[in-house]
């Protein structure tokens, strides 16, 4: 084949030039010559389609061999070279020829290391060789260079599969040959809790109670620091069938409703499966513990299986469920008013159920199955070890943990009040770990009906600190998350990502703008409906922090312009939502008030002078008074920016100016001054 098309060669360049003939190839024949490969390859295309891969590749061939003798001088002889290569390689992988493949990209990217089509095939057959870890590597850097390439993701995602089911048996045929080697006795079952209501199934008698990763301290009750657990729970009957799994999503073993008034209604978008997370040895026992003893005998990625006991499960988080009663859902008159009609047996069934809820813990395994009664009735567990994290103890009462993912960058600017911050943030139920809230998550439409996806090429959102409400719809921020910002000692730099653990969760009424109207316009009674999360996981990824202007003598002062943006940010506070966000408006006004308080305050000293007119000193060149014992307010300074206490009290005394400080103001200032002063008055 490849014979017969050098053959059908023009006689230009069938054979070398002859003597007499010019040193330098014609632009026409150049053309020529490349056409003359375009086309071989056009023929290897067609029979590639034709599924004749080694006709293909001899066609690749022939081509390549001609283009690397006459044309690889010309422009896009590179981009057409590697063209043919993965081409060629994509021939010997249809044959499931790796090493040829392995050859073939290992070459092309020599010459382009970011060539994410020999990436990918070279993964391939890597996989396709058993070389998980290497095809592993390949697949990962494909995904970093083309985050869309949803092949590679999936190919990524089989071959992490593979590895750790390797992984799980080679660690098990380990574990019995130390056994054995050891002369250990391998029993049925151990027991690992106190009272033996939880046993590791196959487990090692002689093993530590506890795993080598559970530091000490964490052990303590004064401990300063904790250990969040991520992991995958299954809990069956002894019969196989599934009471809980954390492996599907939400939702999906319950059983869906039919009938005729179900018809043409929109299936709920399906959400994501997620890991458990929880707090080791949680104080607040807000976790069964049947799971808290089964992970710490379990190393990173080891899927260990046990017996556990009801009593193990939702019993042990009775004392929970009644200290979130207590506290969300007291008896209030509102509430004994809406219970009034309702049997007392099955007002508490209620409540208690809007407990298990606001906590996030599993309703199934807070009812025993019929399967599981019975003084010796158990059920089995399976738990997968995924991650372990240490938060630190911000407050030293547990209320608040905090760990630090990622530091910030070297930039000075720190998230203050009114700061405009560029982010993303996930609010997450604290054992359940399912998403409130994630600015990364959307929907997708697949062959199962509407899905909940992340999507990490989602650009993260804009919110001012402090006003994170006052804003539509589409743009609504929870106002938790501008309060968290201030959280971290040493405050939150741009690229800081962290995590905090908060046990008495975020207000049910920042979640969402039509859910934070109803509270405050009273369609919702708190005393009726908690406004509470219950215990939630943040986490926030900090990208771009802009700090406020805090007055003329701050960075980014830009005079009457800085003055004209503030008056149009608190006039559009002040109108918006029917005037909800009053109070956010008045701080803005008072800001204006005492900027030019102290733009007043630094042009003192033209005031007394003859020659001193009206609007003489400007905005722009600040002259602040000199230290004079005899003077008042001699040897102050300007208000810093971050003293909120000193601006109040300066707008205050701006509302009461004296008629000669205000011939220190230009026509601009005057008329700013105006505004403010009479929307503080009202």
């Amino acid at each position: 084949l490849v014979q017969a098309n050098l053959g059908a060669m023009p006689r230009a360049f069938a054979a070398p030039a002859a003597k007499g003939d010019a040193d330098i190839l014609t632009a026409e024949s150049d053309n020529e010559r490349f056409n003359e490969v375009l086309s071989i390859k056009q023929q290897a295309n067609a029979k590639f389609k034709d599924e004749d891969y080694f006709s293909a590749k001899c066609l690749y061939s022939g081509a390549l061999e001609m283009l690397e003798r006459c044309c690889l001088h010309m422009p896009q002889a590179d981009e057409t070279w590697e063209g043919i290569k993965n081409n060629m390689a994509l021939c010997d992988l249809r044959r499931n020829e790796w090493t040829r493949v392995i050859d073939t990209t290992t070459e092309i990217l020599a010459r382009n290391p970011s060539n994410t089509k020999a990436l990918y095939r070279r993964g391939v057959a890597r996989f396709g060789q058993e070389r998980l870890a290497e095809a592993q590597r390949d697949f990962r850097r494909v995904v970093e260079l083309d985050p869309k390439n949803v092949d590679a993701r999936h190919k990524l995602g089989e071959v992490m599969r593979r590895a750790k089911e390797e992984q799980s048996v080679e660690r098990g045929q380990a574990e019995k040959m130390r056994g054995f080697l050891q002369g250990e006795r391998l029993n049925d079952t151990v027991p690992i809790s106190e009272d033996g209501s939880v046993r590791k199934l196959h487990g090692n008698e002689n093993a530590p109670l506890f795993s080598s990763w559970i530091k000490r301290e964490w052990l303590l009750p004064s401990c300063s620091s904790a250990a969040v657990v991520t992991c995958h729970i299954v809990v069956k009957t002894p019969a196989g069938r599934e009471v809980w799994t954390s492996r599907k999503p939400p939702g999906s073993s319950a059983q869906q409703a039919i009938g005729p008034h179900m018809m043409n209604q929109a299936k709920p978008a399906q959400r994501p499966v997620e890991p458990v997370r929880f707090v080791m040895d949680d104080a607040w026992g807000c976790v069964f513990r049947a799971w808290n003893s089964a992970v710490k005998t379990l190393q990173h990625h080891e899927i260990g299986r046990y017996e556990v006991s009801w009593s193990s499960l939702g019993p042990s988080v009775e004392p929970c469920i009644e200290r979130c009663l207590s506290t969300w859902l007291a008896d209030t008159p509102a509430r004994r008013s809406m219970y009034k009609d309702v049997p007392e047996d099955v007002r508490d069934s209620t409540l208690k159920r809007q407990a298990v809820q606001i906590l996030g813990i599993p309703e199934e395994l807070c009812e025993e199955p019929e399967e599981a009664k019975g003084p010796s009735a158990t059920l089995t567990m399976e738990a997968e070890l995924l991650d372990v994290a240490e938060f630190s103890d911000v407050q030293g009462d547990g209320r608040t943990l905090l760990r630090v993912i990622q530091v910030g960058s070297g930039c000075p600017h720190r998230v203050s009040d009114l700061s405009t911050v560029t982010a993303h943030f996930r609010i997450a139920k604290l054992l359940m770990n399912l998403s409130l809230k994630d600015t990364r998550m959307g929907l997708a439409n697949t062959a199962d009906g509407m899905v909940m996806r992340e999507d990490r090429s989602r650009d993260p959102v804009e919110f001012i600190v402090g006003e994170e409400d006052a804003a539509e719809e589409g743009d609504f921020v929870p106002p938790c998350i501008g309060r968290l910002l201030m959280c971290p000692p040493g405050g939150v730099a741009e690229g800081m990502q962290f995590e905090l653990v908060l046990r008495d969760g975020v207000p049910v009424s920042e979640m969402e703008k039509a859910i934070n109207t109803a509270y405050a316009d009273g369609t919702i009674d708190p005393d009726v409906m908690p406004d509470t999360t219950g215990p939630v996981v943040v986490r926030i990824e900090v990208a771009k922090v802009v700090p406020a202007i805090a007055g003329p003598t701050s960075d980014g002062w830009q005079g009457a312009e800085s003055l004209r943006r503030e008056r149009e940010r608190a006039t559009w506070l002040q109108e918006a939502d029917d005037g909800r966000h009053w109070r956010k408006s008045l701080k803005r006004w008072r800001r204006i008030l005492s900027w030019l308080a102290e733009l007043m305050k630094g042009r003192r000293w033209r005031a007394g002078g003859e020659q001193s007119a009206v609007g003489a000193g400007s905005m722009y060149d600040l002259e602040w008074d000199a230290d004079d014992s005899g003077e008042a307010g001699a040897g102050s300074v300007p208000c810093e920016a971050g003293s909120a206490a000193d601006r109040t009290e300066t707008a205050e005394e701006a509302l009461e100016v004296e008629a000669d400080m205000l011939k220190t103001l230009d026509g601009e200032e005057l008329a700013e001054w105006s505004r403010a002063h009479r929307a503080v008055a009202h």
